[in-house]
C-alpha cells in the first residue's frame, strides 16, 4: 500500500498537470475577412502620423492618427481617428525575435488605408486583429471590401 507522501505527491502532480492545460499560451486562430467585415466601423482613411508614449513594443504599438475620407460601415463621431497601431494579428504568443521599433515600420504619411475598427477600453480605436485590420486602399482591396460588405 502506498504511503501518504506518495499519494499526496500524485495528487499534487495531477493537479499541476490539469491546471497547466489552462494556462499554456496558445496562438489564436488566423484572422478572417468574414470576421473583419463584422467590425463596428470600417473606413477609408489617410494616415497623418503617430503619437509615441515611449513604451512602444511589438505588443504595444504607438497611437496612429488617421483622417477619415469615407465611412464604409458604421458611424464615427469625428473625422479624426486615434488608432492603436499593432504590428501583429494576434496569432503570435511571443514577440518576433530581434523586433525593434523604427519609423520605417509606420505607413507613409498621406497613404490611404481601409481600417476595420472597434473601440477598446482606453478610448482608442483598434484594428481587427492588429495588422490584419489595416488594408492598403487600392482598387482591388476596395472592390473586395465592398463585395464582402454586401454579402455580410
Amino acid at each position: 500500500m502506498p504511503n501518504i507522501k506518495t499519494i499526496l505527491s500524485l495528487i499534487f502532480s495531477s493537479t499541476i498537470l490539469f491546471f497547466s492545460l489552462f494556462v499554456y499560451a496558445k496562438p489564436m486562430l488566423s484572422p478572417t475577412k468574414e470576421e473583419a467585415y463584422q467590425s463596428q466601423l470600417i473606413v477609408i482613411a489617410e494616415y497623418i502620423g503617430y503619437i509615441s508614449d515611449n513604451q512602444i513594443s511589438y505588443f504595444h504599438g504607438p497611437i496612429a492618427q488617421y483622417r477619415i475620407i469615407q465611412v464604409l460601415k458604421g458611424v464615427s463621431r469625428s473625422m479624426d481617428l486615434s488608432v492603436r497601431y499593432d504590428f501583429h494579428d494576434g496569432s503570435a504568443c511571443v514577440e518576433e525575435e530581434g523586433w525593434k521599433f523604427s519609423e520605417e515600420l509606420m505607413p507613409d504619411i498621406g497613404s490611404k488605408w481601409i481600417l476595420f475598427l472597434g473601440e477598446d477600453a482606453s478610448n482608442y480605436w483598434t484594428t481587427y486583429r492588429g495588422d490584419f485590420g489595416r488594408w492598403i486602399a487600392n482598387p482591388e482591396n476596395l472592390k473586395q471590401v465592398e463585395e464582402g460588405l454586401e454579402e455580410n
